[in-house]
């Protein structure tokens, strides 16, 4: 943590806010340990090691792609996507909220304006938003995220129910995968912590969800997970953020 957000996280207790520790927990998943070990050396300050530590974990890599059971390697799913449209999002967010206590409350006019300007942060990516659907057309969720090819992928929002949440995790992944990412993470979720821990994701304390309310109930909801505040409420898309905050 650093000094400054120390700081803003002190004020904001002082002045009577919390931090949210379910929702400033960060899941991430590897696809590629090379990239991913460069930018965390990069990050500690030795980059120097990336020669030599490049060659091992390619190596090493190689070797568990071949047996499945530690393999990172994604496989292709049955399910398809279609482009996600503010009105499939509008129509669809009702079914998925069912167990939560809050929800956003967008409108197409909104959310048409959010796509718009998301997808000019081009800093964090190519925006991709996928409505995902079984083989007989059922909708079973959706994804938005920055994939970005080589380096390090985020994901803004994953809207499910929780039976079908596993479905809509395999294709993100898939799909960060096919996109030749290094690393994907993503704002961890009650429904989502099962899923992800079988698919190999690791959990890191990387955030910082800073909540205010005079309502207790409102305040309860959100400190114990049970509302959909994603990365796509706020500034946490927006382009001056830094990649794991």
């Amino acid at each position: 943590m650093t000094s400054a957000l120390g700081e803003m996280i002190r004020m904001w207790k002082a002045l009577g806010g919390q931090v949210a520790v379910l929702g400033s927990i960060r899941w991430i998943r590897i696809f590629n340990l090379p990239s991913t070990a460069g930018y965390a050396l990069e990050r500690l300050g030795r980059a120097g090691w990336k020669p030599v530590a490049h060659p091992l974990l390619s190596a090493a890599q190689a070797l568990t792609d071949r047996i499945p059971v530690v393999s990172l390697r994604v496989p292709e799913p049955a399910t398809r996507a279609e482009d996600l449209s503010a009105e499939a999002l509008l129509e669809h967010l009702p079914s998925v909220s069912t167990q939560l206590r809050m929800y956003p409350d967008y409108d197409a006019k909104f959310l048409d304006w959010l796509f718009r300007e998301m997808a000019e942060v081009r800093s964090r990516g190519n925006l991709v938003k996928r409505l995902i659907l079984h083989v007989n057309g059922r909708v079973l969720g959706w994804y938005v995220a920055y994939l970005r090819p080589g380096g390090i992928s985020q994901v803004m929002q994953i809207g499910a129910k929780e039976r079908d949440v596993e479905a809509v995790l395999d294709h993100l992944f898939y799909d960060a995968q096919r996109s030749g990412t290094a690393l994907l993470f993503g704002q961890l979720e009650p429904r989502l912590f099962e899923p992800l821990t079988r698919r190999r994701c690791l959990l890191h304390p990387g955030g910082n969800l800073l909540v205010h309310s005079r309502n207790p109930q409102m305040l309860d909801a959100v400190l114990t997970g049970q509302v959909m505040i994603s990365r796509m409420e706020g500034e946490g898309w927006m382009g001056h953020a830094e990649p794991l905050s």
